[in-house]
């Protein structure tokens, strides 16, 4: 019989459905994963603009530097008034862009920059020196002068003499000097100006002499500060002598306070003897104690060397010392106490002599033959 007309047994058969199924499962697979494969490869390149990355634009303000000349240093042996630096000169800022366009941008600043209050130190090229904040000598507040004494500090006292023994000459240059001093506070940095002739006060109180052995000064908020002497002109003490000195706030440096003051300077007179040690412990008893005193005197007082120690032991209270700056206003006599009063306080010592000048450090001592 032939191949073609047998008929196939059951067992037969079984093995033949067995394995078409097991080719149709695999077939199936075959179909699916290459389904999936194409579908991937589909999603792949739908994708790929998406997930580009987009440069970013850069915006960067560049302000282009400016070398700076150093202001010329003035002599020791002759005063000047130093001119005025010129003010900075805002530059416009340069913009640096990228091609392609960012959702970011950093804003530009268009106006000018305080450096003096910023503490910016331009010197060659640009750099920074202490940066924000104030806190006494290196701050960036800029140097200040008075009578050929140099120094920068934050908070800055002027104690100086309007004793009666004050010449009009003496006078006035002590004037024209404060003003031009207080002119070169840096904004940021505070001052204050006192003034002593046996009774101590602040610029802008008002003092009145009853007698010649008393005087009434018109304190913070309308307070009456009695300063009464023992007959001596520079004998006064202030209430029973064992009170606080009465002190008044900080002024801050701004173009109307500092006109205000100069007003204040402008108007003051003359009156009663030379103290040391009065003005000066006013100054320390301020609140913060001072960076920097600049005191100045036209006499010397008895016992000189005692006020200079007493000065020193009130400075050293509290930690951090005051830096004292003395001038003597055409006196030689008061120059060797007022130098020690300056060295043994982080200072330096000057000297106006008769025709105006200034002389600093130990040139300004008298010769001794």
């Amino acid at each position: 019989m032939d191949l073609i007309d047998r008929v196939p047994s059951p067992e037969e058969m079984k093995a033949i459905v067995k394995v078409a199924r097991r080719q149709q499962t695999m077939a199936g697979l075959l179909v699916a994963v290459l389904l999936h494969v194409a579908l991937v490869v589909v999603l792949t390149i739908l994708a790929l603009p998406l997930v580009r990355k987009s440069e970013p634009t850069l915006i960067i303000s560049a302000v282009p530097t400016e070398s700076l000349e150093s202001p010329p240093k003035r002599s020791i042996s002759q005063f000047h008034s130093p001119q005025k630096p010129s003010p900075a000169s805002s530059a416009a800022a340069k913009v640096i862009t990228a091609s392609a366009v960012s959702p970011l941008a950093v804003p530009l600043i268009d106006e000018p920059v305080d450096t003096a209050v910023l503490g910016v130190d331009l010197g060659e090229g640009v750099g920074f020196g202490a940066g924000l904040g104030f806190g006494g000598a290196g701050t960036g507040l800029g140097t200040v002068s008075f009578f050929g004494n140099e120094a920068e500090g934050e908070h800055v006292a002027f104690a100086v003499d309007v004793s009666a023994s004050m010449s009009g000459e003496q006078f006035q240059l002590m004037k024209r000097e404060l003003a031009r001093s207080l002119e070169g506070l840096q904004p940021g940095s505070k001052y204050q100006v006192i003034f002593f002739s046996g009774p101590v006060w602040f610029a802008g109180q008002k003092i009145e002499r009853e007698g010649r052995n008393r005087a009434v000064v018109s304190g913070h908020r309308g307070r009456k500060l009695v300063w009464e002497s023992d007959g001596r002109a520079d004998g006064f003490v202030f209430a029973d002598g064992k009170q606080p000195m009465p002190v008044e706030p900080w002024r801050h440096v701004s173009p109307s306070s500092i006109r205000q003051t100069k007003r204040e300077i402008a108007s003051v007179n003359k009156s009663f003897g030379t103290s040391w040690e009065l003005p000066l412990s006013m100054a320390l008893s301020m609140d913060p104690k001072p960076d920097v005193i600049y005191f100045m005197t036209d006499g010397a007082v008895r016992d000189a060397a005692s006020a200079v120690q007493e000065i020193s032991k009130m400075n050293r209270r509290g930690g951090r010392k005051a830096k004292i700056f003395t001038t003597a206003m055409m006196e030689p006599k008061a120059a060797e106490q007022l130098y020690e009063l300056a060295r043994k306080n982080s200072g330096t010592f000057s000297k106006v002599n008769q025709d105006g000048s200034v002389v600093t450090g130990r040139d300004a001592l008298p010769r001794r033959r």
